[in-house]
């Protein structure tokens, strides 16, 4: 386990999305997802399960989060706290927040520790959501929900929102109107003095408010799973990304309920430090409430093999001594050192013929990252950790079928289900896009097989060749533009083609050919959605290239028709491919061998 991995873990629960949590590390999502199932694997454990509104942590997942969200915290403020060159020490400050790590309130607190960082660098902020629990008491922030009786406009507002099936989100202040409460309401998990309130307020109509100790997220996705009922939350309580999901109804009924307000309170009035946030968290809160779908890119954490090498070197006093323990060359540790230096702004050792001598600076990182280093790493070998059977999964990627009765779809139909009988203890994972997303996918091992048309001109993989067809012009069934029968390579030129771009295996396979004829390839358009090409061809006055096989059922009701391309004609060859360096595994090859099999049975009846 690194830091890198814990930040992308803990990005995911605070998102509840792959994509969202890819886009504030500032990576692609192949990528975060790469290294969140890395991570499942070497804990041998499931993190998340899947809900109508994206993802939801698994008790797992909230137990590991609970040990690292801390230490990422810490981690990333010492990086902030060494670049500054602060000198002061680090005072820590603990926020309780009684909403999960998706709600709104949890980003604005979170922005409002960052902001604080800038300002004096010494200050840490480490929060505590209801995923953690209880926050140790000294140094303590709580915020809390309570209702607003004064009325004097000095308290942070908030609003309830009533959330149904029915629609798009609202804009809800456009929307003055007052809303009337009637039927069942669940209600989550809320202070007491707000669920008294809800009991004596004189709201009117005839409801039933229905209480539940999970958070206003969970609700939501069981609300969509039933496609009925109705909730009750404040909005700070809730991920502002739920709130846009198409089939909800949103609508701000503050107006016939408890005026609710945000408590901000702290162990110690006097403390600077916490009177500095709460001024600080007030202002990022009033932001998130205007700009709900703001997040702010995270930056990276420290390398962890760098710094792991910073505190051998510390200890040993040598860079040859720890290469050595460490198996690796010299100059690989002095690289990662100095990189480390970089990072940092400064220097660490000092070099000298009788060894290397730690810097001040030295001394601090290594008071800030030794005892993180090592919780880091006894968390991911908790031996505590409940042990699951070892998931075997193989994932494939495949090109995109355009028609179900199309040639690959009806073989990958039959292979899938010859599989599922053949290797019942393997789960299979389909995924699909064209040739050039699937060999990029391939090499950051987001899928251990692509079945693939044209390798790009990447060499150094294995290949296996399933199946040869040729290419055909498509046109509109009875257009003028192209005559029924075959068509001459030296023709399609003069047609308006609409053709796939370059990453695309189909198209680098024309171009190949065409160069090798002598002849141009102009497509009157690029379109890489050969759903949409076809689309636009059946509309008359267009033309593509593919195989015959892949729009089976429009030649077969004569919405399209196929003109064979000639002198010379073009084959396309499906490969399945996979990585040289990859330990391949026994059932790898014996899906192509499926694969193949199927190809060849439905071509031959």
């Amino acid at each position: 386990m690194d830091f890198r991995q814990v930040q992308y873990f803990t990005a995911a629960v605070e998102q509840r999305s792959m994509s969202a949590a890819a886009a504030a590390c500032q990576v692609t999502q192949p990528t975060l997802s790469t290294q969140i199932r890395q991570l499942e694997i070497e804990l041998n454990d499931v993190l998340f399960g899947r809900t109508p509104i994206g993802l939801r942590p698994t008790k797992s997942a909230q137990r590991l989060y609970r040990k690292v969200s801390p230490l990422l915290d810490a981690a990333m403020h010492g990086l902030h706290y060494v670049r500054a060159a602060e000198t002061a020490p680090i005072r820590t400050l603990r926020v309780q927040i009684p909403y999960s790590a998706a709600s709104l309130l949890m980003r604005a607190c979170r922005q409002a520790g960052q902001a604080l960082a800038v300002k004096a660098p010494q200050i840490r902020t480490t929060y505590f959501p209801s995923e953690i629990g209880p926050a140790p008491r000294d140094e303590l922030i709580q915020i809390d929900h309570d209702i607003d009786l004064a009325g004097d406009g000095t308290a942070i507002s908030d609003q309830w929102l009533l959330i149904s099936i029915g629609g798009p989100a609202q804009d809800r202040r456009a929307q003055p109107r007052v809303e009337t409460l009637d039927g069942d309401i669940n209600l989550p998990a809320l202070p007491l003095r707000v669920r008294e309130a809800l009991k004596k307020w004189p709201i009117g109509g005839e409801y039933v408010f229905h209480h539940h100790a999970e958070d206003a997220d969970e609700l939501i996705a069981v609300l969509l799973a039933q496609n009925s009922g109705r909730i009750l939350a404040p909005r700070l309580a809730i991920n502002p990304r739920i709130l846009q999901h198409p089939r909800l109804l949103v609508r701000d009924v503050t107006k016939v309920l408890p005026p609710l307000r945000l408590t901000i309170t702290c162990d110690d009035q006097g403390r600077p430090e916490q009177r500095a946030y709460c001024a600080v968290l007030k202002a990022q809160i009033v932001k998130a409430k205007r700009n709900p779908e703001e997040t702010s890119e995270t930056q990276a954490p420290p390398e962890t093999r760098q710094l792991r090498y910073f505190l051998r070197a510390f200890e040993e006093g040598s860079m040859t001594r720890v290469a050595a323990k460490l198996n690796v060359v010299q100059p690989a540790v002095s690289m990662q050192i100095r990189t480390l230096e970089q990072s940092l702004g400064g220097t660490l050792f000092t070099r000298t013929s009788q060894g290397i001598h730690p810097t001040a600076l030295a001394y601090t990182v290594r008071e800030i990252y030794a005892p993180i280093l090592e919780a880091l790493r006894q968390e991911g070998r908790n031996p505590t950790a409940k042990p699951l059977r070892a998931r075997t999964t193989l994932r494939v990627g495949v090109l995109p079928g355009l028609d179900e009765d199309s040639l690959l779809v009806r073989a990958m139909t039959a292979t899938i289900l010859q599989w599922q009988k053949a290797f019942a203890n393997v789960e299979l994972k389909i995924v699909e896009s064209h040739s050039g997303v699937l060999l990029d996918w391939l090499a950051e091992n987001v899928v251990d097989i692509a079945i693939v048309e044209d390798l790009h001109t990447h060499t150094a993989l294995k290949e296996t060749v399933l199946f040869a067809e040729p290419l055909s012009i498509l046109t509109a069934a009875g257009q003028s533009i192209c005559p029924t029968g075959p068509i001459k390579m030296a023709d399609i030129g003069k047609l308006d083609l609409v053709l796939p771009s370059q990453r695309h295996g189909l198209r680098a396979l024309l171009d190949r050919k065409f160069a090798d004829a002598g002849l141009p390839l102009v497509p009157k358009l690029e379109l890489d959605s050969m759903a949409a090409a076809i689309r636009l061809v059946k509309s008359g006055g267009w033309a593509t290239a593919m195989p015959a096989s892949a729009v089976r059922r429009s030649l077969e009701t004569q919405v399209l028709e196929a003109h064979a391309i000639v002198r010379p004609s073009i084959l396309r060859q499906l490969r399945a491919v996979r990585l040289s360096r990859h330990q391949n595994r026994p059932w790898e090859g014996k899906f192509s061998d499926l694969l193949r099999a199927q190809l060849a049975q439905l071509t031959s009846v």
